[in-house]
Protein backbone atom coordinates (compact mmCIF):
# COMPACT_ATOMS: atom_id res chain seq x y z
CA UNK A 1 0.00 0.00 0.00
CA UNK A 2 1.37 3.29 -0.94
CA UNK A 3 0.06 7.08 0.19
CA UNK A 4 1.19 9.42 -1.88
CA UNK A 5 2.04 13.71 -0.49
CA UNK A 6 3.25 15.45 -3.02
CA UNK A 7 4.06 19.36 -3.30
CA UNK A 8 4.37 20.17 0.94
CA UNK A 9 6.56 23.80 0.46
CA UNK A 10 9.29 24.45 2.85
CA UNK A 11 11.46 27.23 3.91
CA UNK A 12 15.22 25.94 4.65
CA UNK A 13 18.42 26.66 4.63
CA UNK A 14 20.33 24.69 2.06
CA UNK A 15 23.39 24.80 0.25
CA UNK A 16 27.37 25.66 0.79
CA UNK A 17 27.87 28.67 -0.65
CA UNK A 18 27.65 32.26 1.78
CA UNK A 19 24.57 33.47 -0.04
CA UNK A 20 22.29 29.74 1.05
CA UNK A 21 23.60 29.86 4.52
CA UNK A 22 22.33 33.99 4.50
CA UNK A 23 18.78 33.23 4.05
CA UNK A 24 15.95 30.39 3.79
CA UNK A 25 15.88 29.60 0.66
CA UNK A 26 11.93 27.54 -0.91
CA UNK A 27 12.42 23.54 -1.44
CA UNK A 28 9.17 21.04 -2.56
CA UNK A 29 9.05 17.79 -1.11
CA UNK A 30 7.22 15.15 -2.09
CA UNK A 31 6.52 11.85 0.08
CA UNK A 32 5.57 8.50 -1.02
CA UNK A 33 4.42 6.46 2.42
CA UNK A 34 4.61 2.59 2.22
CA UNK A 35 2.61 0.34 4.58
CA UNK A 36 1.02 -2.49 5.20
CA UNK A 37 -2.38 -3.14 3.56
CA UNK A 38 -4.64 -2.40 6.68
CA UNK A 39 -6.69 -4.92 8.02
CA UNK A 40 -9.56 -2.61 9.47
CA UNK A 41 -11.05 1.04 8.84
CA UNK A 42 -9.09 1.79 12.35
CA UNK A 43 -6.95 4.94 12.17
CA UNK A 44 -4.14 3.43 13.33
CA UNK A 45 -4.17 1.28 10.84
CA UNK A 46 -2.37 4.00 9.16
CA UNK A 47 0.19 6.63 10.47
CA UNK A 48 -1.43 10.23 10.87
CA UNK A 49 -0.20 12.57 7.55
CA UNK A 50 -0.82 15.56 9.44
CA UNK A 51 1.79 14.38 12.03
CA UNK A 52 4.42 13.14 8.94
CA UNK A 53 4.30 16.63 7.59
CA UNK A 54 4.91 17.94 11.28
CA UNK A 55 7.73 15.98 11.45
CA UNK A 56 9.06 16.87 8.12
CA UNK A 57 8.96 20.41 8.78
CA UNK A 58 10.66 20.15 12.24
CA UNK A 59 13.50 18.25 10.61
CA UNK A 60 13.94 20.64 8.20
CA UNK A 61 13.74 23.44 10.55
CA UNK A 62 16.30 22.02 12.82
CA UNK A 63 19.79 23.11 11.21
CA UNK A 64 21.22 24.37 8.37
CA UNK A 65 21.83 21.58 5.73
CA UNK A 66 24.97 22.12 2.99
CA UNK A 67 23.93 19.21 0.82
CA UNK A 68 20.28 18.42 -1.19
CA UNK A 69 21.35 14.87 -0.49
CA UNK A 70 22.17 14.71 2.93
CA UNK A 71 18.55 16.21 3.58
CA UNK A 72 17.04 13.87 1.34
CA UNK A 73 18.40 10.87 3.57
CA UNK A 74 17.64 12.56 6.74
CA UNK A 75 13.91 12.98 6.16
CA UNK A 76 13.70 9.31 4.95
CA UNK A 77 15.65 7.77 8.19
CA UNK A 78 13.45 10.32 10.44
CA UNK A 79 10.54 8.93 9.20
CA UNK A 80 11.23 5.71 9.37
CA UNK A 81 12.31 5.98 13.25
CA UNK A 82 9.17 7.95 13.96
CA UNK A 83 6.49 6.00 12.36
CA UNK A 84 6.94 2.52 13.05
CA UNK A 85 4.39 1.09 10.87
CA UNK A 86 5.98 2.23 7.66
CA UNK A 87 7.80 -0.36 5.66
CA UNK A 88 9.58 2.56 3.55
CA UNK A 89 9.84 5.66 2.41
CA UNK A 90 10.69 7.47 -0.63
CA UNK A 91 10.99 11.05 -0.34
CA UNK A 92 11.70 13.35 -3.54
CA UNK A 93 13.22 17.11 -2.60
CA UNK A 94 13.05 19.50 -5.06
CA UNK A 95 15.17 22.69 -5.05
CA UNK A 96 13.27 25.35 -7.14
CA UNK A 97 15.81 28.49 -5.98
CA UNK A 98 19.48 26.62 -6.48
CA UNK A 99 21.85 29.92 -7.58
CA UNK A 100 22.90 27.80 -11.20
CA UNK A 101 23.45 31.23 -13.02
CA UNK A 102 21.72 29.25 -15.88
CA UNK A 103 17.97 28.40 -16.31
CA UNK A 104 16.53 25.07 -15.58
CA UNK A 105 13.29 23.54 -15.24
CA UNK A 106 14.03 21.33 -12.03
CA UNK A 107 16.40 20.06 -9.59
CA UNK A 108 15.79 17.28 -7.41
CA UNK A 109 17.25 14.36 -5.04
CA UNK A 110 15.62 11.56 -4.12
CA UNK A 111 16.08 7.78 -1.85
CA UNK A 112 13.84 5.01 -0.98
CA UNK A 113 14.52 3.77 2.11
CA UNK A 114 12.88 0.57 4.05
CA UNK A 115 13.26 -1.01 6.89
CA UNK A 116 15.97 -4.59 7.13
CA UNK A 117 13.87 -7.65 6.09
CA UNK A 118 10.85 -5.46 4.72
CA UNK A 119 10.61 -4.52 0.75
CA UNK A 120 7.16 -2.90 1.29
CA UNK A 121 7.63 -0.79 -1.69
CA UNK A 122 8.21 -3.55 -4.41
CA UNK A 123 5.14 -4.88 -6.34
CA UNK A 124 4.66 -8.98 -4.98
CA UNK A 125 5.97 -10.30 -9.22
CA UNK A 126 9.33 -8.17 -7.94
CA UNK A 127 9.47 -9.21 -4.28
CA UNK A 128 13.00 -10.74 -3.47
CA UNK A 129 12.28 -13.82 -1.25
CA UNK A 130 15.79 -12.46 0.57
CA UNK A 131 15.37 -11.34 4.54
CA UNK A 132 17.88 -9.75 6.41
CA UNK A 133 18.82 -11.37 9.60
CA UNK A 134 21.25 -10.86 12.55
CA UNK A 135 23.64 -13.28 13.84
CA UNK A 136 25.18 -12.64 17.44
CA UNK A 137 28.52 -14.61 17.66
CA UNK A 138 31.28 -15.53 20.77
CA UNK A 139 33.71 -17.34 21.13
CA UNK A 140 35.53 -18.02 24.54
CA UNK A 141 37.99 -21.24 24.20
CA UNK A 142 40.84 -21.25 22.17
CA UNK A 143 42.17 -19.05 19.66
CA UNK A 144 38.72 -16.58 20.17
CA UNK A 145 39.50 -14.05 17.60
CA UNK A 146 40.05 -16.70 14.74
CA UNK A 147 36.92 -18.69 15.72
CA UNK A 148 35.06 -16.03 15.44
CA UNK A 149 36.82 -14.80 11.82
CA UNK A 150 36.17 -18.47 10.74
CA UNK A 151 32.43 -18.32 12.00
CA UNK A 152 32.03 -14.86 9.75
CA UNK A 153 33.63 -16.31 6.74
CA UNK A 154 31.35 -19.55 7.15
CA UNK A 155 27.96 -17.38 6.91
CA UNK A 156 28.96 -16.49 3.77
CA UNK A 157 27.31 -20.01 3.15
CA UNK A 158 24.32 -18.70 4.01
CA UNK A 159 23.99 -15.76 2.23
CA UNK A 160 25.14 -12.24 2.10
CA UNK A 161 27.39 -10.89 5.22
CA UNK A 162 26.30 -7.36 4.54
CA UNK A 163 28.08 -6.05 7.93
CA UNK A 164 30.17 -6.85 10.84
CA UNK A 165 30.67 -5.29 14.42
CA UNK A 166 33.44 -4.53 16.70
CA UNK A 167 34.52 -6.74 18.41
CA UNK A 168 33.82 -6.69 22.18
CA UNK A 169 35.40 -8.75 25.53
CA UNK A 170 32.50 -9.59 28.06
CA UNK A 171 31.94 -11.43 30.87
CA UNK A 172 29.95 -14.74 31.35
CA UNK A 173 26.53 -14.42 31.90
CA UNK A 174 25.48 -17.70 34.29
CA UNK A 175 28.34 -19.62 35.04
CA UNK A 176 30.67 -17.15 36.29
CA UNK A 177 33.94 -19.31 36.36
CA UNK A 178 34.85 -19.82 32.88
CA UNK A 179 37.40 -17.28 30.89
CA UNK A 180 35.53 -14.31 29.28
CA UNK A 181 33.86 -14.14 25.70
CA UNK A 182 34.31 -12.32 22.81
CA UNK A 183 31.08 -11.13 20.72
CA UNK A 184 30.02 -9.79 17.99
CA UNK A 185 27.56 -9.50 15.71
CA UNK A 186 26.58 -9.35 11.56
CA UNK A 187 23.97 -8.99 9.06
CA UNK A 188 23.44 -11.19 6.63
CA UNK A 189 20.80 -11.36 3.43
CA UNK A 190 19.20 -14.64 3.37
CA UNK A 191 17.02 -16.50 0.94
CA UNK A 192 17.04 -19.44 3.87
CA UNK A 193 14.12 -19.56 5.72
CA UNK A 194 14.10 -19.50 9.34
CA UNK A 195 14.22 -22.92 10.34
CA UNK A 196 17.02 -23.71 7.38
CA UNK A 197 19.01 -20.45 8.77
CA UNK A 198 19.32 -21.91 12.19
CA UNK A 199 20.29 -25.54 11.23
CA UNK A 200 23.06 -24.15 9.07
CA UNK A 201 24.25 -21.95 12.12
CA UNK A 202 24.19 -25.27 14.03
CA UNK A 203 26.29 -26.78 11.66
CA UNK A 204 28.75 -24.44 11.49
CA UNK A 205 29.03 -24.58 15.10
CA UNK A 206 29.37 -28.55 14.71
CA UNK A 207 32.07 -28.00 12.13
CA UNK A 208 34.35 -25.00 13.82
CA UNK A 209 33.92 -27.08 17.17
CA UNK A 210 35.35 -30.39 15.85
CA UNK A 211 38.36 -27.78 14.41
CA UNK A 212 39.42 -25.80 17.19
CA UNK A 213 42.20 -25.62 19.67
CA UNK A 214 39.50 -26.94 22.36
CA UNK A 215 36.44 -29.33 21.65
CA UNK A 216 34.03 -29.23 24.12
CA UNK A 217 30.79 -30.18 24.21
CA UNK A 218 29.05 -26.72 25.11
CA UNK A 219 25.97 -26.52 28.19
CA UNK A 220 23.72 -24.06 28.93
CA UNK A 221 25.81 -20.64 29.88
CA UNK A 222 28.98 -22.99 29.43
CA UNK A 223 32.52 -22.59 27.85
CA UNK A 224 32.62 -22.87 24.42
CA UNK A 225 34.70 -22.94 21.14
CA UNK A 226 31.83 -21.09 19.11
CA UNK A 227 28.51 -20.14 19.59
CA UNK A 228 25.83 -18.78 17.24
CA UNK A 229 22.27 -16.98 17.77
CA UNK A 230 19.54 -15.97 15.70
CA UNK A 231 18.59 -12.33 17.26
CA UNK A 232 16.22 -11.08 14.22
CA UNK A 233 15.08 -12.46 11.39
CA UNK A 234 13.49 -9.24 9.51
CA UNK A 235 10.69 -8.21 11.95
CA UNK A 236 8.90 -11.90 12.08
CA UNK A 237 7.81 -13.34 15.34
CA UNK A 238 8.67 -17.29 15.73
CA UNK A 239 7.89 -19.32 18.48
CA UNK A 240 8.00 -22.90 17.71
CA UNK A 241 10.43 -25.72 19.12
CA UNK A 242 13.70 -25.40 19.19
CA UNK A 243 13.28 -21.93 17.48
CA UNK A 244 12.18 -17.94 19.18
CA UNK A 245 12.52 -15.09 17.14
CA UNK A 246 13.60 -12.75 18.01
CA UNK A 247 16.06 -14.20 20.79
CA UNK A 248 13.96 -13.93 24.11
CA UNK A 249 16.95 -12.76 26.05
CA UNK A 250 18.76 -10.02 23.46
CA UNK A 251 17.36 -6.87 25.08
CA UNK A 252 18.88 -8.43 28.34
CA UNK A 253 22.63 -8.75 27.18
CA UNK A 254 24.94 -6.41 26.94
CA UNK A 255 27.49 -8.90 24.65
CA UNK A 256 24.22 -8.40 22.02
CA UNK A 257 23.37 -4.95 22.31
CA UNK A 258 26.66 -3.33 22.11
CA UNK A 259 27.13 -5.32 18.66
CA UNK A 260 23.41 -4.72 17.35
CA UNK A 261 24.01 -0.99 18.55
CA UNK A 262 26.00 -0.48 15.12
CA UNK A 263 24.62 -2.76 12.91
CA UNK A 264 20.83 -1.99 13.56
CA UNK A 265 20.53 1.02 16.17
CA UNK A 266 16.89 2.38 14.97
CA UNK A 267 15.68 -1.65 13.74
CA UNK A 268 12.21 -1.78 15.66
CA UNK A 269 11.99 -4.74 18.11
CA UNK A 270 8.59 -5.95 16.91
CA UNK A 271 7.89 -8.19 20.34
CA UNK A 272 9.06 -5.06 22.60
CA UNK A 273 7.85 -2.21 20.04
CA UNK A 274 11.36 -0.62 21.19
CA UNK A 275 14.48 0.35 18.99
CA UNK A 276 17.96 -1.46 18.96
CA UNK A 277 18.83 2.54 20.24
CA UNK A 278 16.16 2.67 22.98
CA UNK A 279 17.14 -1.24 24.40
CA UNK A 280 20.66 -0.19 24.31
CA UNK A 281 20.29 2.83 26.47
CA UNK A 282 17.60 1.10 28.69
CA UNK A 283 20.10 -1.48 29.65
CA UNK A 284 21.75 -1.12 33.13
CA UNK A 285 25.23 -2.34 32.37
CA UNK A 286 25.07 -5.47 34.71
CA UNK A 287 27.82 -7.50 33.14
CA UNK A 288 31.08 -6.16 31.80
CA UNK A 289 31.61 -4.87 28.06
CA UNK A 290 34.28 -3.61 27.22
CA UNK A 291 35.36 -2.65 23.28
CA UNK A 292 38.71 -4.82 21.71
CA UNK A 293 38.39 -3.41 17.81
CA UNK A 294 36.47 -2.04 15.69
CA UNK A 295 34.65 -3.52 12.27
CA UNK A 296 36.68 -4.94 9.69
CA UNK A 297 38.61 -7.13 12.12
CA UNK A 298 37.31 -10.24 10.39
CA UNK A 299 39.13 -9.02 7.32
CA UNK A 300 42.25 -7.71 9.37
CA UNK A 301 40.90 -3.98 8.27
CA UNK A 302 39.77 -3.24 11.70
CA UNK A 303 38.67 0.66 11.54
CA UNK A 304 36.83 2.84 14.00
CA UNK A 305 32.86 2.01 14.97
CA UNK A 306 30.10 4.43 13.40
CA UNK A 307 27.14 4.95 15.07
CA UNK A 308 24.35 6.59 13.25
CA UNK A 309 21.23 7.66 15.47
CA UNK A 310 18.04 9.21 14.98
CA UNK A 311 18.16 13.70 14.68
CA UNK A 312 16.36 13.46 18.40
CA UNK A 313 19.13 11.48 19.92
CA UNK A 314 20.84 12.30 23.41
CA UNK A 315 24.31 12.46 21.97
CA UNK A 316 26.29 13.10 25.10
CA UNK A 317 24.02 10.31 27.17
CA UNK A 318 25.05 7.78 24.10
CA UNK A 319 28.83 9.00 24.09
CA UNK A 320 29.37 8.77 27.57
CA UNK A 321 27.17 5.21 27.74
CA UNK A 322 29.40 3.88 25.33
CA UNK A 323 32.87 5.68 26.51
CA UNK A 324 32.15 3.77 29.76
CA UNK A 325 33.04 0.47 27.67
CA UNK A 326 35.99 1.68 25.68
CA UNK A 327 34.53 2.50 22.83
CA UNK A 328 35.91 5.09 20.59
CA UNK A 329 33.01 6.36 19.14
CA UNK A 330 31.74 8.40 16.09
CA UNK A 331 28.81 9.76 16.17
CA UNK A 332 26.36 10.52 12.87
CA UNK A 333 23.09 12.32 13.17
CA UNK A 334 20.65 9.83 11.56
CA UNK A 335 20.80 5.68 11.14
CA UNK A 336 22.19 4.37 8.30
CA UNK A 337 21.38 0.78 8.95
CA UNK A 338 18.23 0.79 6.93
CA UNK A 339 18.43 -0.58 3.78
CA UNK A 340 18.45 1.20 0.35
CA UNK A 341 15.72 -0.07 -1.79
CA UNK A 342 15.90 2.73 -4.68
CA UNK A 343 17.19 0.32 -6.89
CA UNK A 344 14.74 -2.01 -6.92
CA UNK A 345 11.39 0.57 -6.44
CA UNK A 346 9.13 1.55 -9.48
CA UNK A 347 9.17 5.26 -9.76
Amino acid sequence: MRIVLEGFPLQAFLGCLEEEQQRRQSIVVDLSLFLPPPASDWLEQTVDYRAVLGQLQALVASRHWNLIETLCQAVALDLLHCFPRLLAVRVRLHKPEAPLGVPFADLYAEITLGRPGEDGCRGENERERRTTAWIGLGSNLGDRREMLRRAVHACRSLGAVEACSSLYQTEPVGFQEQPPFLNAALRLRTDLTARALLKGMKAIEADLGRRGDACVAPTRWGPRTIDLDLLFYGHQVINEEGLVVPHPQLHRRGFVLFPLLELASAFFHPVLHRTVLDLWLEWPETEGVQWVEGPGWAEKKPTLPVYYLPADADRETIRAKLARHGVPANLMGTDLSLSPLSSVCPH
